[in-house]
Order: structure tokens, then sequence, then C-alpha cells
């Protein structure tokens, strides 16, 4: 199997050339952080911040490395930039939270904040500077 990587719009896929089926896609898109906020979260004044979400590998797919070439990939696209995420609950019949944490964590992104009381998430952010 080959796979392209293509990019449409703010979406990233891997596909598979011989079967044309997607093996894993990610929307990644600029955000707008006033200076208060991006000071409260920890960004820097300058720089721009990419939010990474939708990030979906097929279940016959996952465990072979192409979400992580994926994400290598937009890290190549937004050197010298700010990539955040959100890891939460509603993934957990996926990966647990805590597997998808160490998986983000190999890949560079630090834990920023984590909250447990009502909400389960978990903010992840990448220096790609």
């Amino acid at each position: 199997m080959n796979v392209l990587k293509v990019r449409r719009g703010k979406y990233y896929e891997l596909i598979d050339d011989t079967t044309n089926v997607s093996l894993t896609s990610l929307e990644i898109s600029p955000e707008v952080f006033s200076v208060y906020r991006r000071e409260k979260v920890g960004f820097p004044r300058d720089g721009e911040i990419y939010y990474l979400g939708n990030f979906v590998t097929e279940n016959k797919y996952r465990r072979k490395g192409y979400g992580r070439e994926l994400l290598n990939l937009v890290k190549e696209k937004t050197k010298g930039k700010f990539i955040y995420l959100i890891v939460h609950s509603s993934n957990e019949h996926y990966m647990t939270d805590d597997e998808l944490v160490k998986f983000y964590q190999s890949i560079g992104f630090k834990v920023h904040e984590k909250k447990d009381q009502y909400v389960y998430y978990t903010w992840m952010v990448l220096d790609n500077r």
C-alpha cells in the first residue's frame, strides 16, 4: 500500500492510493486569541496558534503508525507555530484519556491544564517554534 498525503483546505489526510480509502484525517485551523487570553493560557503575545481537532483514524488502521505520520506532517507544515488540542472523555471508546495523553506527549505535546470536576478534559500544547 502506498500512502498519499493530501491537504484539502484545513484538512489533512493519509489516503491509501490503491483503494482511495482515508486511513486517518485531522483538521487544523488558525485560532484568534486576544492578548489577555494568550497570557492567561500561557501563549506568548506573538506567533500563530493553531487548533488541532477532528483527528480520526479508521478502526482497522489504528496502531499502525498512520496517526503519528499525519501529526508529524502537520508539525512540519506548522513549524514556528503553537498547536493546541483538547483530549476529552468522549474519545474513550477509541482510547482512554490517559492513552491519548501519552500518545500526544510522545509527539511533543505537553499537558497545559487538566479539569476533572464537571467536565473531563486535558488541554495539550505543542510549542513548535
